[in-house]
């Protein structure tokens, strides 16, 4: 799971050109404003049939069972970087769509993709009323879901990466491709019973189409006179750098926990927490180009299996710093950290009965690394923001073993607003006085 995330990066990094110093120019400032452009829309992704699975019957037998096509419909925010030859995204998986009916007599089983993140190049750079080919890498936390003896359900997910293929296509306000998707290793033991495991194939392979609306934000600005003064008075100065933020995140855990191991290994160890909100409040200290921050992040971790279930809620408040490292015609990476405080409250319930109930609060250090997209170098009131944390050493005991908590946060796209900046509009632009 951290490699991949490693990988994004660093195929970021060498697809960058050298860093730029702090003097706009005309030509300059063009670059910065083409180098990146944001889209929203929908995905589909077509399942097909797959190898049968295997659940235990009435009369307590093994038996196998077909598992019918199906659609994996979700939401895709990304964007297209370096003028087109990378396109970074984020697929958030809905509900999926059975293109048959299974039988009443079998397990009813879901493949749920979860959150979709990755990256797709082209070779050719994307231009408008074109197709391009592109080959690419994603990885999802998949789940598998199956009903097993006495209608108990079973789940297991793991992170499983992928290697696409494909063509996109562009115009001025919509961004579309289709392509063909490998999973890598698509095997999974699933518990059938709380003592029996088989191996159970996963969909090997789909196919993927998506069509997305552009948001051009960037462009109409290249001969604002407001963001070129505005970036002057914040090279040489660090006021105005108040900020807030918000945007969507996920927690992708990293590490197994040894409670389940010992007591519940038919629980599902890499459960997904649900897709939640990321805050922050902080200062950017413009002429040194560094950030303190406080974030809160708060969500639900649930898992079930049989007739036990397991359900976690944290808040964290985090305290952190970071410094950018150059600036690649407004791509600008970043990396940090600091201690979080948090307030974890984990529940147990067996056969409908609470057995455990307990809140733990801690302290813990924190990871920090992402990037900012900066269309005016320092002259920006407003920008999309990436924040990667990772909290090597976050868990909780319970008896006598730990529930790790050690996930690698991935909070998508930031929306951050400078308000001393934006008030700098009616002394600093003739336009808006």
């Amino acid at each position: 799971m951290k490699c991949n995330i490693l990988l994004l990066l660093v195929l970021a990094a060498v697809t960058t050109t050298k860093a730029q110093d702090g003097s706009p120019s005309e030509a300059a400032d063009e670059k910065r404003y083409s180098f990146a452009e944001t889209y929203f829309g929908v995905e589909m992704n077509y399942m097909p049939h797959y190898q049968p699975s295997v659940f235990v019957n009435p009369s307590g037998n093994t038996q196998s069972f077909d598992r019918p096509a199906f659609l994996a419909p979700s939401v895709t925010i990304g964007g297209t970087h370096f003028w087109g030859y990378v396109d970074f995204f984020v697929s958030i998986a809905t509900r999926n769509i059975n293109l048959s009916r299974p039988s009443e007599e079998t397990p009813r089983v879901y493949n749920d993709l979860n959150t979709m993140t990755g990256l797709k190049i082209y070779p050719l750079a994307l231009r408008n009323k074109t197709i391009r080919p592109y080959v690419g890498f994603k990885f999802s936390p998949v789940t598998y879901t199956q009903t097993n003896e006495d209608q108990f359900e079973a789940q297991v997910t793991q992170v499983k990466s992928m290697f696409d293929v494909g063509v996109g296509f562009t115009n001025r306000f919509l961004y579309a491709y289709v392509g063909y998707t490998r999973i890598i290793n698509p095997n999974y033991l699933v518990p059938i019973s709380k003592t029996q495991f088989e191996t159970v194939q996963i969909i090997p392979h789909f196919i993927s189409f998506g069509i997305n609306y552009k948001l051009e934000t960037t462009k109409p600005l290249v001969k604002s006179r407001f963001h070129k003064r505005l970036h002057e008075k914040m090279a040489q100065t660090n006021g105005l750098g108040f900020f807030v933020g918000a945007g969507p995140s996920a927690a992708f855990p990293t590490r197994n926990s040894s409670y389940l191991t010992e007591f519940r290994p038919y629980l599902d160890q890499r459960a997904m927490p649900s897709i939640f909100p990321d805050f922050s409040v902080g200062y950017h200290f413009s002429k040194t180009d560094l950030n303190v921050a406080l974030s809160y992040r708060f969500y639900g971790q649930s898992r079930s299996g049989f007739d036990v279930s397991h359900r976690l809620n944290r808040h964290s408040l985090l305290l952190e710093g970071y410094k950018f490292l150059g600036d690649y015609h407004g791509f600008v990476p970043f990396i940090g950290g600091g201690v979080s405080y948090e307030s974890i409250r984990f529940q147990e319930t067996e056969a409908e009965e609470q057995v455990a109930d307990f809140t733990t609060q801690k302290f813990t250090p924190v990871l920090t690394v992402g990037w900012d997209i900066r269309p005016a170098r320092k002259g920006d009131w407003w920008l999309l923001r990436t924040n990667l944390r990772y909290m090597p050493f976050l868990d909780i005991q319970h008896q006598g073993k730990a529930l790790s908590l050690q996930h690698l946060e991935f909070n998508f796209i930031q929306f951050v607003i400078y308000p001393q900046r934006l008030a700098q509009r009616k002394t600093l632009d003739p336009h808006q006085q």
